[in-house]
């Protein structure tokens, strides 16, 4: 079955080649034309495979482009990259415990710092003590969670704080305070080191960026930094290159706003406006987001089930409203899987975040990085983006499926209502009929004493 599998996939592979090339003509590495062709070629192999088969489909898109080949001497960079460190995009799909485990085991890299609200995945927490037993410095913050147990970090300074939210590791070749690093890794995105994050895990994104000693440094001081500016910034203007923010000092929910209403402020059929998060109760995204459909951009939002609150509600009704593709990951055969990218994407951005869309974003510690202009890790995220759109529902679905879970969760609460009732009438008859039951022992005991 696997032999025909391949056979298929190869001879699919070859015609759609053959295909696009007799329509486009592959030119130089700075034409358009080869962007254009590599493009097609990913839409239409996306449809090849089956469901079933996404990782191999979606790790054979990636690698018409030489960018995930597990050969390193095929891994061949772009003249931009080579100045300033590569972007890779890994998803769901993707074995991101590896990624994690293998930064902490890059032996040139001896500084580390880093944040996780969750951390009880084995194999990167082996991997982190090794490195301390190597001689690197770990840094390491957590959060408030009944998964993390303290004891199991061997890190050389561990801390836990409930605003902890983060999901970062930044290595250097050595502390800022101490030289120039001149290699270095930075990882961030939405997955907590756990088992939650394998590839029959939760829906995850997650971005490693290698060589940036730059934006790895200020990855380090941003998360070393426990202050709490008094009146936060908002990013005003797109950065040029990559650049990292906090939670500490900005406002991420207005700053990600702002580069979705620049898109509502231009003109084009080609716009487009894809978010993803678990959660949103955010009055300025929910606000750009609607802007952005109305101005003909398209704009599509994917949510977990979770984002169906009170408060929820009302806003993802509104963006539908408003022409915004909402989405929901709504699994209904008790699975706990949940969708827990958070993510902005636009033809010219990737903004991946630490943080939901949601008020408790902004007051957690978070980090949100921005990756404009890197056509590659657009690419990747988009292919992902639309692989996790179709295992959702649309809202009118969901909020069907949220009716009949409510109906039952109010059905089950009314039998154990029902039950407790009848077991405190039981213990209630029971105590009043102890005194009369306790006279009659009472007096058979005086009785059996006379005789």
């Amino acid at each position: 079955m696997k032999v025909i599998k391949v056979v298929v996939f190869c001879f699919s592979f070859l015609s759609l080649v053959s295909s696009y090339a007799m329509d486009q003509a592959i030119v130089s590495p700075n034409g358009s034309s080869e962007s254009s062709l590599l493009s097609g070629l990913l839409t239409s192999l996306w449809q090849v495979e089956s469901d079933g088969a996404d990782r191999v489909n979606f790790n054979a898109q990636r690698n018409l482009f030489g960018r995930i080949s597990s050969n390193k001497e095929d891994f061949v960079l772009p003249k931009e990259e080579k100045e300033y460190g590569s972007t890779r995009f890994f998803s769901s799909i993707d074995n991101i415990p590896y990624v994690l485990r293998d930064a902490y085991k890059d032996k040139d890299l001896k500084n580390y710092t880093s944040q996780a609200f969750v951390f009880s995945q084995d194999g990167v927490i082996g991997a982190m003590n090794k490195a301390v037993l190597r001689g690197a410095t770990v840094n390491l913050s957590v959060g408030i969670h009944h998964q993390n147990k303290m004891g199991r970090y061997e890190a050389t300074t561990t801390s836990c704080s409930k605003d902890m939210h983060g999901k970062n590791i930044a290595g250097l070749e050595c502390s800022p305070s101490k030289g120039e690093s001149t290699k270095a890794v930075f990882i961030t995105g939405s997955a907590n080191p756990s088992d939650a994050i394998w590839p029959t895990g939760n829906m995850e994104a997650v971005v490693e960026v290698r060589g940036d000693v730059e934006l790895t440094q200020k990855a380090c001081r941003l998360m070393r930094d426990d202050s709490l500016t008094a009146h936060k910034g908002v990013v005003l203007n797109t950065p040029d290159k990559r650049e990292v923010y906090s939670s500490q000092n900005i406002l991420l929910n207005e700053s990600r706003a702002l580069r979705v209403r620049s898109v509502a402020k231009e003109s084009g059929d080609d716009r487009i406006v894809w978010a993803s998060t678990m959660n949103i109760n955010d009055q300025a995204m929910t606000d750009a987001l609607c802007e952005a459909s109305q101005s003909g951009a398209d704009t599509r939002l994917v949510v977990n089930k979770s984002a169906l609150t009170k408060k929820g509600i009302p806003l993802v009704k509104k963006m539908a409203d408003s022409g915004v593709n909402v989405k929901v990951f709504y699994p209904v055969d008790g699975s706990r899987i949940i969708q827990h990218k958070k993510e902005l994407i636009r033809n010219d951005l990737y903004v991946i975040s630490n943080a939901n869309f949601t008020d408790e974003g902004d007051s957690q510690k978070n980090l949100e990085t921005y990756f404009p202009c890197d056509t590659q890790l657009i690419s990747d995220a988009k292919i992902d983006f639309e692989r996790v759109e179709k295992k959702c529902v649309t809202l009118e679905k969901a909020l069907e499926l949220l009716a009949v879970t409510n109906e039952k969760k109010a059905e089950k609460k009314k039998i154990a209502a029902e039950n407790k009732k009848i077991v405190v009438v039981a213990q209630e008859e029971r105590k009043r009929k102890l005194p009369a039951d306790a006279k009659k022992s009472s007096a058979k005991r005086f009785k059996s004493k006379i005789k």
